[in-house]
């Protein structure tokens, strides 16, 4: 986070940001924060869905560190001491990472800086922790794993347990995330007392939580900092006009940092041109992206893209960047350009069009165009937010799961998306009968409207199997002709001789019930 020009933390604050922003390789989150929070009690992090929020908590976190695509600049200071290793606030997880963990595991092993305990002396801790924290009412569930608690009990534990640590600050996203009213008012007037003796930095939607639990709000919108008021300020006496719109709407016209005025509408409003320092991020993202070598060819493969006409990849290629909640799936279909077919010809022309441009997460690839796509499991290279956000952004709205690991519920809840997952083993394939059932969700799924993308881990041998699977049964091709369409799009697809063997024992038990 280097600048040309000197610059220092705010004094006595907590957290101190100058400048501050991120992008995942081209696509900019955050253009230019500017913020300095106090260095006492609470405040709440507010602003539309998808503005970054969560984004901008993970970087400062430091959990994107070693992401290939994630880009940072400007000045971030925790108590006066610039962001590094070792000086970071801590982030409460959105989801538990092993749930069979009981929840005195959990606690205690959050306690790294801690010298050496007998067992005996660990639950003499835990219990002094839990009355320190006012959360006496979890000491009869000490030996209970975190899967069999209710969700408000389980974002407890996990906030407990960084608290207890001690941080500097501590981050906390959504809590009362798919919460009941009942559980939400609970657990914001137990953050109320943790707030007491810690400082939290805490995103929320709901303004009438925002207004309980915090001391100060800051709204972030467009990739900057739009506002930061004391919370009775900021209700009642609004700093400018964003603020008014957002209390009114719990929306924002804004559009992306890196919106292009020629892609907005003709009253939006064009964002600030970015800073030098966010040029020069994009810069060696794109310098890095071009030295980052693709997989080679399947021998015989042959990659033989046919592009579309100039109208029709622009008006399918590039998702207007502004920012808005995800069209209806019926409302997608019908934006289809008119040259694509319906039914089931949209089987059969898979490989006679190949889109060009760059559209959602690395080496996303549309098998038809606004239907159906393969890609990476989501967070293999980027960040698993960071993949599902651009993943809704291009339409996506069901992802059909091949990896042996099922995605975080959670998470795909957040971002509007859910997934069906049958579990298949790398480089393998799965029976017959399985496939069929898998192929019978997918043609009620997209019957429905749904648009999906099929995934495994690299998105190549059993993403591939799938899709050539679907070809063979929905667009009546051969499983040679299926395979050699998909390698048309990307030459990897469908990795192993197990699985082009699989594909045509496929096809001959389709043409034995026919026939």
């Amino acid at each position: 986070m280097a600048s040309n020009s000197p610059a220092q933390p705010v004094p006595n604050t907590s957290l101190c940001l100058q400048g501050f922003g991120l992008a995942f390789g081209s696509r900019v989150v955050l253009a230019e924060c500017d913020l300095a929070l106090a260095s006492t009690g609470i405040d709440v992090l507010m602003g539309p869905v998808k503005t970054g929020k969560s984004s901008l908590l993970r970087s400062l976190a430091g959990q994107f560190d070693g992401h290939a695509v994630h880009r940072s600049w400007g000045h971030a200071w925790l108590q006066g001491r610039a962001l590094q290793q070792g000086c970071r606030p801590q982030l409460v997880a959105q989801h538990v990472r092993s749930p069979a963990r009981t929840v005195f595991e959990v606690l205690r092993e959050a306690q790294s800086a801690q010298g050496p305990r007998s067992g005996m002396q660990w639950r003499a801790w835990a219990q002094d922790c839990l009355e320190r924290f006012q959360a006496v009412e979890l000491a009869g569930l000490l030996d209970q794993p975190m899967m069999d608690l209710p969700s408000a009990q389980q974002r407890r534990v996990r906030v407990l347990a960084l608290a207890a640590a001690g941080p500097e600050m501590l981050f906390v996203d959504e809590p009362t995330y798919g919460l009941d009213p009942r559980e939400s008012a609970s657990l914001l007037d137990w953050l109320r007392h943790v707030g007491t003796g810690l400082k939290l930095l805490v995103t929320l939607h709901n303004q009438q939580q925002a207004r309980l639990l915090a001391d100060s709000v800051v709204l972030l919108g467009g990739g900057r900092v739009l506002a930061h008021q004391p919370t009775e300020a900021f209700f009642t006496h609004p700093a400018n006009a964003w603020v008014e719109q957002f209390l009114r709407s719990g929306s924002l016209d804004l559009p992306s940092p890196d919106a292009r005025a020629e892609d907005l509408e003709a009253d939006a409003v064009v964002p600030a041109p970015l800073p030098p320092a966010a040029l020069a991020a994009l810069a060696a993202s794109r310098e890095d992206d071009a030295h980052r070598p693709e997989p080679s060819p399947p021998v015989g493969a042959q990659a033989t893209p046919v592009a579309l006409p100039e109208a029709t990849v622009r008006s399918t290629a590039r998702p207007r960047p502004v920012i808005e909640p995800a069209a209806e799936p019926a409302r997608r279909l019908a934006a289809l350009p008119p040259t694509l077919p319906a039914g089931v010809e949209l089987a059969s022309m898979v490989g006679q069009v190949v889109l060009g441009g760059q559209q959602g997460p690395r080496r996303f690839r549309w098998i038809v165009p606004g239907v159906l796509a393969g890609c990476p499991q989501p967070g293999v290279v980027a960040p698993i937010e960071y993949d599902l956000d651009l993943l809704g952004a291009v339409g996506i709205t069901h992802l059909i799961t091949l990896t042996e690991q099922d995605l975080p519920q959670d998470l795909l809840r957040i971002h509007g998306l859910a997934n069906t997952h049958l579990p298949i083993f790398d480089r393998e394939a799965p029976s017959t009968g399985q496939m069929q059932m898998l192929l019978v969700r997918m043609q009620r799924l997209l019957q429905a409207g749904e648009v999906l993308a099929v995934h495994c881990l690299a998105g190549l041998g059993r993403t591939g199997l799938v899709l050539a699977a679907w070809l063979v049964r929905d667009g009546g091709l051969s499983a040679a002709t299926a395979i050699e369409r998909l390698r048309r799009i990307d030459p990897a697809y469908v990795q192993t001789e197990a699985q082009e063997a699989f594909l045509q024992q496929f096809e001959d038990d389709l043409l034995r019930r026919l026939l």
